[in-house]
């Protein structure tokens, strides 16, 4: 009798998921189809349905670590210019600070942008997130190349500040940058 493969429910990891054989249910051939009709893509489903697992397919994909889709129906297709390496900037916004105003949102939004721009060793201008978020896309294009941008959990401060048209205000312009580029 086989023996089953356990299920991590602990963890959104795919490395972590990939590397103790747990089971992973492969959806990596809708990942080819969608990536090669699609420049940008939006995910929206409900909570619990693997959005943050997606996203750290995505990264891992993106940050060229092929060993963990050894065995994946994407893993034929990995040679593809669409899946070549990219820098990620991969932001989980789940955790900011919306019930404290828009000043410390947009420190603390300001905050993890600063740290990822420290992981590709570039400086970004602090006046706002809108600014860094901006500079972080270009300085880490100029220095390497087109990132792949990953927003986990972004609908948590528009739930969070639900009437706070100032706070929904400042989330949509720093992101807003992205859209035009």
């Amino acid at each position: 009798m086989a023996t089953l493969q356990s299920i991590k429910t602990d963890t959104y990891d795919f490395a972590v998921i990939r590397k103790s054989d747990s089971l992973y249910i492969d959806k990596t051939q809708y990942l080819v189809k969608l990536f090669k009709q699609n420049t940008r893509v939006f995910f929206s489903r409900p909570r619990r349905f693997g959005k943050s697992l997606m996203l750290a397919v995505f990264e891992n994909l993106y940050l060229g670590k092929r060993d963990l889709f050894k065995g994946l129906a994407i893993e034929k297709q990995l040679d593809e210019p669409i899946f070549q390496p990219h820098p990620v900037i991969f932001l989980d916004m789940s955790g900011l600070p919306t019930e404290d105003g828009i000043e410390i949102f947009d420190a603390s939004l300001i905050k993890k942008v600063v740290a990822i721009a420290k992981s590709y060793n570039v400086s970004v201008d602090t006046l706002s997130s809108a600014c860094a978020f901006s500079d972080l896309m270009s300085m880490v294009a100029n220095k390497y190349a087109k990132p792949v941008i990953l927003i986990d959990e972004y609908d948590c401060p528009l739930v969070d500040t639900y009437d706070d048209v100032t706070i929904k205000r400042k989330y949509v312009n720093c992101f807003a940058v992205s859209i035009d580029r």
